[in-house]
């Protein structure tokens, strides 16, 4: 009897141990040490994409109990933009937000399929290089074949055109003097201007003496803020350049696989919110800025290229345009041109449920109220 009643007590005392270990062990697969990320943008802490990154940490951290934090460097105060990247690659920093398109188009060049007169629609462009991203293997490999992987995007808003005398066709471009880079610049180039590569910045002061005729690619929003609504005549889409460029937000694959498994559920979590955030973002920031056009634009003009016309500026500029492109990314042994179709059919998918409205558009709709 005695001997029976020690038995049992070890058998219960064994099963005692071995619910705990199991305990044990299910609650370290499940907690997140503390853990630090380090992360950097050339972007301003002012920018809709800082402060929506700034949204995206807040979140991780308040899901994960504090436990996820993170050391933030802005306005390239850890590495200047053509560093981020390569930066990321290397493990100096663990998340990055920037444009490699362009600031590292050599190791990029599939990422530089968001060319100007494509789309105006920032939301169908965010979507659809989002998905792009996740179904051609080839653009995935870009980024994941230098050991970083891809949480998201933002499409930047559309390009906009300030100038002193009124461009309502391609044709009054002829002669003129434009501040303008990338895909927009090429643009310009075919169709008769003089496209002129500077710093917003210099680009300002330049346009206020006169220097050059006209400013452009610069988003709605940061034309307004910078105030050229106060120096210019006229403010026209340019014939629907739109979408010219996208940011990448983008994790360091080797950091990201280290991280506990509820640590790594929760950024992703977060992640896949932070699109539909960002837009609810700009369609505020644009709509205010189209209402400060309306307040402040003085003497100012407002040209809203008809859908007619932009089909013109398309047939003379965007087939070139992709035709370059494809000759760049043909030289680097790359089908460009499987992930132009993909991207152009993404976009149009999502164009059909597009919410957005240009500054230029909101500018009319608000301003005939």
């Amino acid at each position: 009897m005695r001997a029976d009643r020690i038995g049992r007590k070890t058998v219960k005392g064994l099963l005692s141990a071995i619910l705990v270990l199991c305990g044990s062990a299910a609650m370290a697969d499940d907690a997140i040490p503390p853990t630090k990320l380090v992360y950097a943008t050339q972007a301003t802490p002012t920018s809709t994409i800082v402060k929506t990154d700034r949204w995206f940490m807040e979140e991780v951290t308040k899901r994960s109990g504090g436990k996820i934090t993170f050391e933030v460097y802005t306005a390239g105060s850890l590495l200047p933009a053509q560093d981020l990247f390569p930066g990321l690659a290397r493990g100096a920093v663990d998340i990055v937000t920037s444009v490699p398109a362009a600031y590292n188009p050599n190791d990029y060049p599939l990422s530089n399929v968001i060319l100007p007169y494509i789309t105006d629609k920032v939301d169908a462009a965010t979507r659809a290089f989002g998905e792009l991203y996740q179904t051609t293997p080839s653009l995935k490999q870009e980024y994941e074949g230098k050991g970083v992987s891809m949480l998201w995007t933002y499409a930047g808003v559309e390009s906009t055109l300030w100038t002193y005398k009124p461009v309502r066709t391609a044709a009054d471009l002829q002669g003129m003097r434009i501040r303008s880079v990338q895909g927009i610049a090429a643009a310009f180039s075919i169709l008769g201007a003089t496209p002129v590569p500077m710093s917003p910045t210099e680009a300002v002061e330049a346009f206020k003496r006169r220097a050059i005729d006209g400013l452009s690619s610069l988003p709605f929003d940061s034309s307004v803020g910078l105030g050229l609504h106060k120096i210019g005549d006229y403010v026209s889409d340019g014939g629907g350049m739109g979408v010219y460029a996208t940011w990448i937000t983008a994790v360091n694959t080797r950091k990201f696989s280290s991280l506990a498994p509820k640590a790594q559920a929760i950024i992703k979590e977060v992640a896949r919110e932070v699109p539909d955030y960002y837009l609810r973002q700009i369609d505020e920031i644009i709509a205010a800025h189209a209402e400060l056009l309306i307040k402040d634009g003085g003497k100012l003009t407002a040209i809203l290229t008809s859908d007619a016309e932009k089909a013109v500026w398309r047939e003379k500029v965007a087939d070139q345009l992709q035709k370059k492109w494809l000759e760049t990314t043909a030289a680097k042994g790359l089908n460009g041109q499987e992930v132009l179709d993909n991207y152009i059919a993404l976009v149009r998918k999502y164009e059909k449920t597009s919410t957005y409205k240009t500054g230029v558009e909101l500018y009319f709709s608000k301003a005939a109220r």
